[in-house]
């Protein structure tokens, strides 16, 4: 479902008409619990809100929600999973339901330290876009959990991302105190001085922050996280397929994160049980 069309009605603010050079100085939107919803701020991202949070349902059929609100679900994102294949595939959904039009895929393949992920988004003219979610080959343990895309931005331009863990101010500024992941711009854009406490929206190497995932920490058992566009990713210059990578990876990041803890348990579990025998 394009968000654009369902806000045609509520005055939404003209396309965004500058280069990411005039983009506006970094402003952190605000998120209290008591305040209106995020569909109430004024975005000028190019097809989806601002903010978005994730939500599930323990079934069997796993099936997850994207939308401002529990209220206004926009996606659906589903797993399409082959008997006895390494690969798995992740449908996200153009509308609020697992039966809604396919807008972007998601395979990834995991073979010991290399880790990869193919995004194909289906765009409206019938051509496809694929982008290589990846591991960076110089990350070590500790960063084990970075991941990077490249992307073509309407301009022209080709442009490195970059999701990183994070426990930093963007974090605590959507969600309180929480943990996740924060997606930097790595190539072009604003720059900050390199710095131990980096300025809020950049990192201490001075890289600027596009996108972050909290991951949620209250008792909610159906509630994922809450992502957010951020600095020049809220100004619509990316275009509408950095968007849905953005806003795909960041599920995917959190759905590997899921399951690669399930799978541990369950190792463990079957360790514990084993030395009991």
């Amino acid at each position: 479902m394009d968000y654009r069309k369902s806000q045609e009605t509520n005055n939404s603010p003209p396309p965004y008409p500058y280069t990411t050079e005039d983009a506006p100085s970094y402003n952190p939107p605000t998120f209290n619990g008591d305040a209106p919803g995020s569909t109430q701020l004024a975005a000028a991202t190019a097809r989806y809100p601002p903010t978005l949070n994730l939500y599930y349902q323990w079934k069997l059929k796993q099936v997850y929600y994207l939308g401002p609100s529990s209220e206004e679900k926009l996606h659906a994102v589903s797993l399409d999973s082959k008997l006895f294949s390494r690969k798995q595939t992740l449908l996200f959904h153009d509308g609020p339901t697992d039966k809604a039009p396919v807008l972007a895929t998601a395979t990834r393949s995991a073979s010991g330290w290399s880790d990869k992920a193919t995004i194909t988004i289906r765009r409206s003219d019938g051509s496809d876009a694929e982008i290589l979610v990846h591991r960076p080959a110089d990350s070590g343990f500790m960063k084990s959990a970075t991941r990077n895309f490249t992307i073509s931005t309407p301009k022209g331009a080709v442009e490195e991302f970059q999701w990183r863990t994070t426990h930093g101010n963007e974090i605590k500024e959507l969600a309180g105190r929480s943990y996740g992941w924060k997606l930097i711009r790595l190539s072009g854009g604003q720059a900050a001085p390199l710095q131990k406490e980096p300025d809020l929206g950049f990192t201490s190497d001075g890289k600027e922050v596009v996108a972050v995932l909290a991951q949620n920490m209250s008792w909610s058992m159906t509630k994922g996280y809450r992502f957010a566009f951020m600095g020049s990713g809220l100004t619509g210059v990316f275009g509408e397929d950095w968007e849905t990578a953005a806003v795909f990876s960041g599920f995917l990041l959190w759905w590997i994160a899921q399951t690669d803890a399930a799978a541990a348990g369950s190792a463990a579990g079957a360790g514990a049980g084993g030395a009991a025998c």
